[in-house]
């Protein structure tokens, strides 16, 4: 057992499968008999503070927080749906190599993500609890004087109106989930929606980025 805690296993095999693997500390000593050494890690010193689910506004900050006594390497990774990855420093991430990874500024589409940190000592490894960030829309920083809709509180379709035209328009649940996006090149002053298939809820109608409106559907 060395000062960090890792401990060792000597010792010589004849396995066809050979044991001893590239990597592992092998010499050949003669024929078909291998000589090893293979170090064993030990657990890290515990993980004191897990990272937690983040619950974030459109465009605001977010970080998430590992803490572990010692002095060890972190590599934050994120995984949007098909499997973590590394993080690298640049753009809305930084500190991807530190116990504090900040996101700046976070956006509706990164809402269910969820990010981990690995913790290195040597070729030890200790992988944190996984958390999730969650964007919700700020609606009253946002003015919503110059977006129409009706009916609301509504059962099958909606009409939604502004006087500059309708570029772009989204519905977003209350967790920040877009869950109709339409392009219009022709920019209509109003458009309808079809929204009888949606459960009864509150949406947030957002149209060209830059109006935002509550919609309650029955």
């Amino acid at each position: 057992v060395d000062k960090q805690g890792s401990w060792y296993l000597a010792g010589s095999t004849e396995s066809d499968t050979v044991l001893a693997t590239n990597g592992a500390h092998q010499t050949q000593k003669h024929g078909n008999m291998d000589g090893f050494i293979t170090r064993f890690c030990d657990s890290l010193a515990a993980i004191t503070v897990q990272p937690a689910d983040q619950k974030v506004t459109d465009g605001n900050k977010a970080t998430f927080t590992v803490q572990v006594n010692g002095s060890y390497t972190y590599q934050w990774q994120v995984d949007d749906g098909t499997g973590f990855i590394d993080l690298a420093n640049g753009g809305k991430y930084s500190g991807v190599t530190t116990s504090n990874l900040t996101i700046n500024p976070v956006s509706l589409n990164q809402s269910g993500e969820r990010y981990r940190c690995i913790i290195h000592e040597g070729t030890c490894r200790e992988t944190s609890a996984d958390a999730a960030l969650l964007i919700t829309v700020g609606i009253n920083d946002i003015n919503s004087a110059s977006i129409h809709l009706h009916p609301n509180p509504v059962e099958e379709a909606v009409t939604v109106s502004l006087t500059d035209g309708v570029r772009y328009l989204e519905v977003l649940n209350m967790q920040g989930q877009r869950i109709v996006a339409q392009h219009y090149d022709s920019r209509p002053t109003s458009v309808t929606l079809d929204i009888s298939q949606l459960p009864a809820a509150i949406y947030i109608v957002k149209v060209n980025n830059a109006y935002v409106k509550r919609l309650v559907k029955l």
